[in-house]
């Protein structure tokens, strides 16, 4: 009988007793302390294969030849083994893991607890992990390792202390990439300094650069030993980088999310966006490094143009204290420095305010006037950058006065069945706004 067994039912052997009729076979668990754990008085043969598994741990058999008459020839002088079926490795085996590797395995009956020994193959360190304590078929590592590769076992531990037999290797790899600090901002600053967090395990880095209108590549900068890179000059526009670690024998880590920036100090908005009821949405942006106030632009889409104006805002986000009407509204925001240079504005921003609801017009009621207010678009004239993107004025309208146009409505009203319930829209309502406002400009 083999004392290792790397089966959980063994086969036992032995040789024939001259007389003997058949066998009778004892086992007791010396981990546990358990006797007969397998006891069979009647085995025909010289051999007796355990019918059920057995737990590991530390065992002793017995075994007695029987005659035909009853009689049961002395006990056999007992044999140890052990059952030393290792784990089976059930997550972990060629996985990659950012930070913090996680090992399962296979619950082994007779377990009191399992061994976890790890190596870093790619510095060679040996145990740079081991836990000879594990009470769980999971084991999750600490959050510190070094990038690179790794190989671990596990086996398992009876409450005696037998041991089982190592797993086969367990192969992974810990990769995870910096974190990224500085340059995930706008900036007016034409040669950014790039930044992120020192990553264990890394000896050096790389920070590779393109330009998104282009795509080209601008730059890729290889064996940066500090955890920054200052850029050289850049001209103004968009661009998008990476930074990657490098341990000393070569492995690399992955490269860190794709962070935009913009030379010139572009801001770009985060809300509002969609379709929303809120009539007094907050308007909020991505600051920009080396800004001290912002100018936001709101118009609404086939009405009046800056309904929202504010040019001296120092925080990244503008909530309007009167409600704005429901419609479709187009944003624009820009930033100014501490010198006083202005970026371009930001690409425009659309959204609608939702309708709440319409209240209908009673029958037999007569709505006398629609009164609307025509603000003219002004032409801003400071500077080239002070041009809204996509809006063309028709003329200047900067004297023009708010005007109130009456509308008769009673004819139109009219035009419908004496019994019959009319409802005024506000398709309608726009309808006839409109064919007012080309009148009065007719008239004009």
């Amino acid at each position: 009988l083999n004392p290792v067994q790397t089966t959980f039912r063994p086969t036992i052997t032995w040789a024939a007793l001259p007389g003997a009729h058949h066998y009778d076979v004892w086992i007791n668990n010396l981990s546990t302390g358990a006797t007969q754990v397998v006891r069979n008085m009647n085995v025909a043969g010289t051999s007796f294969q355990v019918p059920s598994n057995l737990a590991i741990g530390s065992y002793q058999v017995w075994v007695r030849g029987v005659a035909t008459d009853g009689f049961a020839a002395q006990w056999s002088t007992g044999v140890n083994f052990g059952i030393a079926v290792p784990p089976t490795v059930t997550q972990g085996q060629n996985a990659s893991f950012d930070r913090t590797p996680v090992l399962q395995w296979s619950s082994l009956p007779g377990a009191n607890r399992y061994d976890v020994w790890i190596d870093n193959l790619s510095t060679g360190a040996a145990q740079v992990i081991r836990n000879t304590n594990v009470t769980s078929t999971t084991f999750t590592g600490p959050n510190t390792l070094p990038i690179g590769r790794y190989r671990a076992w596990v086996r398992g531990i009876a409450a005696n202390g037998f041991s089982t037999a190592w797993t086969s290797a367990i192969n992974f790899a810990i990769n995870g990439a910096p974190t990224i600090t500085q340059g995930q901002n706008s900036t007016f600053d034409r040669t950014p300094t790039l930044a992120w967090n020192a990553l264990p395990g890394a000896a050096v880095y790389e920070v590779f650069l393109s330009n998104l209108s282009t795509g080209a590549t601008r730059l890729h900068e290889k064996n940066i030993t500090a955890t920054q890179f200052t850029t050289p000059t850049l001209t103004d526009g968009n661009y998008r980088w990476w930074a990657i670690g490098v341990t000393a024998q070569g492995f690399r880590s992955l490269w860190t999310a794709a962070m935009d920036i913009s030379i010139g100090g572009r801001p770009a908005f985060l809300t509002p966006s969609g379709t929303s009821s809120d009539t007094t949405p907050t308007f909020s942006w991505k600051p920009v490094d080396g800004a001290v106030r912002y100018d936001l632009w709101v118009d609404r889409l086939g009405g009046a143009a800056q309904v929202i104006r504010q040019q001296l805002l120092t925080t990244t986000s503008y909530t309007p204290e009167t409600a704005l009407p429901s419609g479709n509204y187009r944003a624009w925001v820009r930033a100014v420095s501490s010198t006083g240079e202005i970026s371009v504005w930001s690409v425009p921003l659309n959204f609608t305010i939702a309708e709440t609801g319409i209240s209908p017009v009673a029958e037999g009621k007569l709505l006398p006037t629609l009164t609307s207010a025509i603000r003219a678009r002004q032409i801003v004239d400071e500077a080239a950058a002070d041009k809204v993107p996509d809006r063309i004025a028709d003329h200047d309208r900067e004297t023009a006065e708010p005007v109130s146009i009456a509308v008769d409505v009673w004819d139109i009203r009219n035009t419908a069945s004496e019994t019959e319930d009319m409802m005024i829209d506000s398709v309608t309502i726009d309808r006839m706004m409109m064919e007012a406002v080309l009148r009065w400009y007719g008239e004009a």
